[in-house]
């Protein structure tokens, strides 16, 4: 039977309908995706750090991806009102916003702590194909919804490299300080646990 999907851009096409049992795992875990941070913090916790890393190179080196990852995940929490297609915010400029800061705070946070380089490539590794594999099921789940449309906007879209212009026109979405800060309730539970462990770790010189 002749598919309905353009051949074009046959990366894209791929992804939405690979049915590895991977993904099929990853779609029934889904709910449990906010959980994941915890065992990076516990890496975070545990992992031996730089000794001679200082406080100052840390923050210089390190904390401009903190913010940027916090910011681009709450400017993405901002616009997400439910579960419809987002077509606003930073979903304009890359597909999976939230992921990609997820990804940079992890980065950036594990290089505030001055953690050993091993352990922070480990974090890092760890948190980029778990982020991609939620994001792909993600992207399955809006193709099953929104079919050719969501189809034209991955064409358009990247998933992690963002486009120095929109790829799309602005929808009649607007930005919510509120709404924001209550989809990041877990990831601010998340920087409260991260803070307790830099506390504990300077505490005890660990």
């Amino acid at each position: 039977m002749k598919s309905d999907v353009p051949t074009s851009h046959s990366g894209v096409q791929v992804s939405l309908y690979s049915d590895s049992s991977v993904l099929g795992t990853a779609a029934n875990f889904q709910k449990f995706s906010s959980q994941f941070g915890w065992p990076i913090l516990f890496i975070f916790a545990l992992a031996p750090r730089i000794e001679w890393q200082s406080t100052f190179v840390a923050v210089v080196s390190s904390f401009p991806a903190v913010f940027m990852g916090i910011f681009i995940r709450l400017w993405a929490r901002g616009y997400q009102h439910s579960e419809a297609f987002e077509l606003d915010g930073p979903y304009r400029y890359v597909r999976n916003p939230v992921e990609l800061g997820a990804l940079m705070t992890y980065a950036g946070m594990g290089g505030l702590l001055g953690l050993h380089s091993l352990y922070l490539l480990i974090s890092i590794l760890l948190a980029a194909v778990y982020l991609s594999t939620m994001g792909l099921v993600h992207d399955r789940k809006l193709f099953a919804e929104r079919g050719g449309s969501f189809l034209r906007y991955c064409q358009r879209i990247s998933r992690w490299y963002p486009s120095r212009v929109p790829g799309i026109n602005r929808s009649d979405r607007n930005f919510s300080l509120p709404t924001a800060l209550y989809n990041e309730s877990e990831s601010l539970l998340w920087l409260f646990g991260y803070f307790v462990v830099v506390g504990l770790r300077n505490h005890f010189k660990i």
